[in-house]
């Protein structure tokens, strides 16, 4: 029915619902004492994600009696007895925290659970036991520091081959699947087994997954040169052929081998390969994935990719995160201008003065193009320890840090070996604009650091030195 000139808007629940979205806790809170058909408009909203680890967590009571609008649950096994008894027809996720005392985790009860994580806390000797039971709609399910038990190894594979997201992180199983089973359906796969499978073995199982979008591959065992032209050959021979984000952990691939990895890859979007060798060849291959990355981390290369970056900054419209090693000023202030002001958030790179050069202009030009990175929310100037300290801006009133005001989005502050010796000045500056720091890393004074980190804790901003 036609809305007259004088009725209320928020008399419908379809707008109040709209409404809702953009209310905060409190707010909320207070729309639920209106009515009660405000009550049932804004009740979802306090019920559809749940924490049960926190210390106030809702009443058995308060849970059961919204148990149907409960989409999303976190919880503990020490606090989930008190409510086992509780029914939640319409949960979605599950996220399940374990201990050393748990028992055998096993989740059948919940038919439209299509998110599962289970973490079994800190990393040592003891065993968390995930038992894969009557989860016929699970599409993604991660494992942190979990056993599955040889007897279910069968079971668990069989509820993988329905999986959209697979996570195996610090996990043990006593065999990988047959290998006539295919896994058509799984999109995402991370990797790092606790078992001692070899790398070949490994790679066979991955290559069992033709769809992957994302790959995450973590190596438990040395990766021998060897070995790395094998994997190439996987990526080149098309097993992986909707492959946009990849990341490689302890494989050292040559600038060759990384060219041919890239050049494999179907319109890139994150490349995280640590430890490579990001040279002409890996840069010329990367080019034409320029209008979709969005996230490049090659910080542990070894060769120098300082002169390359101006031109990634440049091009790349979409780029959200770039970690990488030293660049100089004369690199940034001869490349072209940024194209990502808008979508960069995370920056991680040591910036260097090129020697010979005005230290104070050449510092006022790079602090100038980032300060250009309005939605940037962690800048991160890490040095590794060797460079002498006459090369390192100097995050210094008058030096050029006033520019860097328009970053009102800055949470996190790191200048870990990036040697500073700034003043109670440059702090105050800091903490008056940048209205949204949360954490500051790295030593900021070599004579008075404790007095700033004492006038950084005042203001609730972490410290880490």
């Amino acid at each position: 029915m036609p809305l007259s000139a004088t009725s209320d808007p928020l008399a419908l629940p379809e707008i109040r619902t709209i409404v809702g979205r953009f209310l905060d806790l409190p707010d909320i809170l207070r729309c639920l004492r209106v009515s009660r058909s405000w009550r049932a408009t804004f009740a979802p909203f306090v019920w559809n994600s749940v924490s049960l680890q926190k210390l106030d967590r809702p009443s058995v009571h308060a849970l059961d009696h919204h148990s149907s609008l409960v989409k999303n649950l976190s919880y503990h096994l020490d606090v989930w007895n008190e409510y086992k008894s509780i029914h939640l027809e319409n949960l979605s996720l599950l996220r399940i925290q374990c201990n050393w005392k748990s028992p055998p985790i096993v989740v059948s009860q919940y038919e439209h659970l299509r998110c599962l994580e289970v973490a079994g806390g800190v990393v040592d000797s003891r065993r968390y036991v995930f038992k894969p039971y009557h989860l016929h709609n699970l599409k993604d399910l991660k494992l942190r520091g979990m056993d599955i038990d040889p007897e279910d190894t069968a079971a668990f594979w069989e509820l993988c081959t329905q999986l959209e997201a697979l996570l195996m992180n610090n996990t043990d199983i006593s065999e990988l699947p047959d290998s006539s089973v295919t896994f058509e359906r799984l999109r995402k796969l991370g990797v790092y087994m606790r078992s001692n499978f070899s790398l070949e073995t490994q790679l066979d199982w991955i290559s069992q997954c033709p769809n992957l979008q994302t790959l995450d591959w973590v190596a438990n065992v040395y990766v021998p040169p060897s070995f790395v032209p094998d994997f190439v050959l996987r990526a080149t021979e098309g097993h992986w052929r909707s492959l946009t984000e990849l990341h490689l952990r302890e494989f050292h691939p040559s600038d060759e081998q990384l060219a041919k990895l890239i050049t494999s890859m179907h319109q890139a979007r994150v490349l995280s390969i640590l430890g490579c060798s990001f040279g002409p060849l890996s840069f010329n291959a990367l080019r034409s994935h320029f209008s979709t990355l969005k996230e490049l981390n090659i910080g542990d290369s070894s060769i120098p990719v300082g002169p390359v970056i101006p031109e990634i900054m440049a091009s790349c419209r979409q780029l959200s995160t770039l970690v990488v090693g030293n660049v100089m000023s004369q690199d940034v202030i001869d490349g072209q201008p940024w194209v990502c002001k808008a979508s960069m958030t995370s920056l991680f790179a040591c910036f260097q003065i090129t020697p010979d050069r005005d230290q104070d202009l050449h510092q006022q030009h790079v602090l100038e193009r980032i300060s250009e990175l309005v939605n940037l929310e962690e800048l991160s100037l890490i040095g590794d320890g060797f460079n002498p300290a006459s090369n390192m801006m100097q995050l210094r009133i008058g030096k050029g840090l006033e520019k860097l005001a328009s970053l009102r989005k800055l949470r996190k502050l790191d200048i870990h070996n990036y040697r500073q010796d700034l003043s109670a000045q440059e702090v105050e500056w800091m903490i008056d604009n940048w209205k949204s720091l949360k954490s500051v890393q790295g030593i900021l004074s070599r004579t008075n650091n404790d007095r700033l980190v004492a006038m950084l804790k005042a203001a609730g901003i972490q410290y880490n030195r």
